[in-house]
């Protein structure tokens, strides 16, 4: 697949892998949308997602 069409969201993009992560895909050329949602507010979540075009998702966040 062309990287140029490669739509990537990212969860946990504000931790030390996430932050790294995002500046190596976005340097290749890829799209990466970070998820701003709070994983815990559901609504929250379904609205961004839902209004996101991406078609891989990369799952980084957790809840400590």
């Amino acid at each position: 697949m062309d990287r140029s069409k490669l739509k990537i969201l990212l969860t946990g993009s504000d931790g030390f892998v996430g932050k790294h992560l995002h500046v190596a895909l976005a340097k290749q050329g890829y799209e990466v949308f970070c998820l701003r949602s709070d994983l815990r507010d559901y609504l929250a979540l379904e609205r961004e997602i839902l209004n996101l075009d991406f078609n891989v998702l990369v799952h980084l966040a957790g809840i400590s």
